[in-house]
């Protein structure tokens, strides 16, 4: 339907972007790529600087799924600049949010750090992604095995987050409990995280994937060795190549070091204390009914 919308409206950029979205979804990337480059190029002749910047971060995160990490930065990189020099500073913090997740997921942890920060300077207070990016924030602790204050935060996110939007956060809660070494609460939150996995999601494959991390923190490789085969199983069906490439990789690692490295105990979780309590401090405060800079676009026009 998105696709016969915007062959009829040969000019429209917002239904050519909507075309790419839904594509991409959908796991057509053949077809995604031609919908987000016509969305460009149309929103580039019709001088529409909101559409070109959502068809890049839409061509990124499209690139990003297929490990194109040269053009999927090079596509952030443009929405990110077009947005700020068109006062959409909002739009610009999404960009930025994006590259974040990108080069957090290929271990480039200074360079995420870089954009992080920059998204947290241009977020509005109650945009309704800041919860998830506070929660991107505590994967980024979590990859470099920094978990107390990834504790912290992701306790306020789940609280806020009901489910079942917070699944994927809710994974990551568990693993970060069980990093921390706080076994009680691990294994009471585990119980509730089996029972959100027992509906389906969109974001399963990945929750499973934290969650064979946690167990394999926890000291119990054969648990994180069939969830880490569920997560790999679930992600091929969806298409979902980084998940699936991930879980393949943990499996690796279960089968050959059922152990994770210990932490690197020249790097204290003190420096993560400022941005986490600032984080935390703005999570408290937000609300979904409230509005700071209220957006030019609705929610379901966002590239996302």
């Amino acid at each position: 339907m998105a696709e016969a919308s915007a062959l009829l409206g040969r000019t429209e950029p917002r239904l050519a972007n909507l075309a790419g979205r839904l594509t991409r979804k959908a796991g057509d990337f053949a077809r995604a790529e031609i919908w987000f480059e016509r969305a460009i190029g149309l929103a580039r002749a019709r001088s529409d600087r909101v559409e070109y910047t959502r068809g890049h971060l839409g061509a990124g995160i499209l690139a990003m799924n297929l490990g194109r990490e040269t053009r999927a930065r090079r596509h952030f990189d443009t929405a990110s600049s077009v947005a700020m020099r068109e006062g959409h500073e909002w739009l610009a913090a999404e960009a930025q949010h994006d590259l974040f997740q990108f080069v957090t997921m290929r271990a480039s942890f200074v360079a995420a750090e870089l954009h992080a920060r920059r998204a947290l300077r241009w977020y509005p207070k109650h945009h309704p992604r800041f919860p998830f990016f506070a929660a991107d924030v505590a994967f980024l602790m979590v990859a470099q095995r920094h978990f107390a204050p990834a504790v912290t935060l992701l306790r306020i996110f789940v609280r806020v987050i009901k489910p079942p939007q917070n699944l994927l956060g809710y994974s990551l809660f568990v693993r970060a409990l069980a990093g921390a070494g706080r076994t009680r609460e691990f294994q009471q939150r585990r119980g509730t995280l089996h029972k959100l996995l027992s509906k389906k999601n969109e974001y399963d494959a990945a929750a499973r994937w934290n969650l064979a991390h946690a167990e394999r923190e926890a000291g119990d490789a054969h648990a994180a060795l069939v969830q880490a085969r569920i997560s790999a199983t679930l992600a091929r069906a969806r298409c979902d190549r980084e998940t699936e490439t991930l879980a393949q990789q943990l499996i690796y690692e279960i089968e050959n070091t059922p152990q994770p490295a210990p932490p690197d105990e020249t790097r204290g979780d003190h420096r993560w204390g400022p941005l986490a309590k600032e984080l935390a401090a703005r999570l408290e405060e937000w609300s979904p009914t409230r509005r700071g800079r209220t957006p030019v676009l609705r929610k379901s026009e966002w590239a996302a």
